[in-house]
């Protein structure tokens, strides 16, 4: 608190206003924002981290749903090979 008053420009000291506020008030205050960036860095921390796990999980279910989709192609082509061989 000593640099903060050493930093009053001499003009606004000899009115006698300073500080506005005690030092116990301000750091409370500072603390209410420290705890409140905290939680929400915390949050924002959270939830890039279930983003990234959904991403992983939906990496991870792309080749079988490239399997699934093969088989339906390869059913399809069957299917038509076999209406071919009806056909001839």
């Amino acid at each position: 608190m000593t640099e903060i008053r050493a930093a009053i420009d001499p003009h606004w000291r000899e009115a006698g206003i300073f500080p506005v506020i005690s030092e116990a008030a301000l750091r409370a205050t500072l603390g209410i924002l420290a705890r409140t960036v905290a939680r929400v860095t915390f949050a924002r921390q959270a939830e890039a981290r279930q983003a990234e796990a959904r991403q992983a999980e939906a990496r991870q279910a792309e080749p079988a749903q490239k399997d699934a989709e093969f088989c339906g192609y390869r059913s399809s082509w069957e299917a038509y090979n076999a209406s071919k061989d009806a056909r001839d």
